[in-house]
């Protein structure tokens, strides 16, 4: 209840009503990730066509919208289930007062091509560094320096950094 509605709805009387303009660009970025089945191929697709996102304007009178639409936001609209018509709440889905944008054969079937395309970077990002110094070490040559650790003994590691 409050904040911007999301592409392809309007704020009425408490609840959402679809926008028809932003509606076919919904139903547009869906049809087109389940044909090309990746995001990157779908928003290189978009740009190309001209395609930005809605453009909004705040209550101060500052407009924000009208650029590319990012992988992110992509991901975000493909992930969000208020275009089936539903409200997600912290782990949880649950029926929402607005009509779907999308049919729920074609919320399913995007949401089963974005599990199986996850590359796994949660993960990644969740592990700290072996090193913090990592890529912004130069050497006098200007040449940048990378962390390694080599075994110089069974029992002693000892970590260098070594001009690449």
């Amino acid at each position: 209840m409050g904040g911007t509605p999301p592409i392809g709805y309007v704020a009425k009387e408490r609840t959402l009503e679809i926008e028809p303009i932003g509606a076919e660009l919904i139903k547009r970025i869906f049809s087109g990730y389940l044909e090309r089945q990746n995001v990157r191929d779908l928003k290189e697709e978009l740009q190309r066509n001209g395609v930005l996102s809605p453009i909004a304007f705040h209550q101060s009178g500052k407009t924000y919208g009208g650029k590319a639409l990012s992988r992110g936001q992509l991901y975000g609209m493909l992930s969000n289930p208020i275009y089936i018509g539903c409200i997600a709440h912290k782990d949880k889905t649950y029926p929402g007062q607005h009509p779907p944008i999308i049919d729920q054969e074609t919320w399913n079937k995007a949401q089963e091509m974005l599990k199986a395309n996850k590359q796994g970077y949660e993960d990644k990002r969740s592990v700290p560094s072996a090193s913090l110094l990592t890529g912004i070490i130069f050497d006098s040559n200007g040449h940048l320096w990378c962390h390694r650790t080599v075994k110089r003994k069974p029992s002693a590691i000892a970590t260098m950094f070594l001009s690449l």
